[in-house]
Formats: C-alpha cells, sequence, structure tokens
C-alpha cells in the first residue's frame, strides 16, 4: 500500500491507495474531482466514482512537533 498526502485548496488529506495506482492516476483523478461540482468531497468522488481504485482516507493518531 502507498500512503499520499493530498494538499490543495482547503484540503490537506492522507490517503491509502494499492501499490498499482500510479502517482499520475492520482493527480489525473483529484484534478478531475475539481473540476466536478456534483461532489463535496474527494472521499465521496473516489467512493462513487472509482471504487475499484480501493482508495481510503486515513486519519493520523498521533502528531509530533
Amino acid at each position: 500500500m502507498r500512503i499520499i498526502q493530498i494538499l490543495g485548496d482547503d484540503i490537506e488529506e492522507l490517503w491509502q491507495f494499492p501499490d498499482d495506482v500510479t502517482n499520475e492516476e492520482i493527480k489525473n483523478l483529484y484534478e478531475r474531482y475539481q473540476n466536478n461540482e456534483d461532489y463535496e468531497t474527494f472521499e465521496d468522488y473516489i467512493n462513487e466514482y472509482v471504487p475499484q481504485m480501493d482508495g481510503q482516507r486515513i486519519f493520523v493518531d498521533e502528531i509530533y512537533v
């Protein structure tokens, strides 16, 4: 599994994707989400539009500064 941090306008999320999903696929997917006004969140978009990509939003248990 790969862990990807998505940073954008008002978004900072960690996502887990299978190893066979490329950076380019994730970038294209996020760009399509930004251009699509039918979904409120990237998570909703992925779950409905490309469930086969098996992307899952993950959360950090602790942050050390």
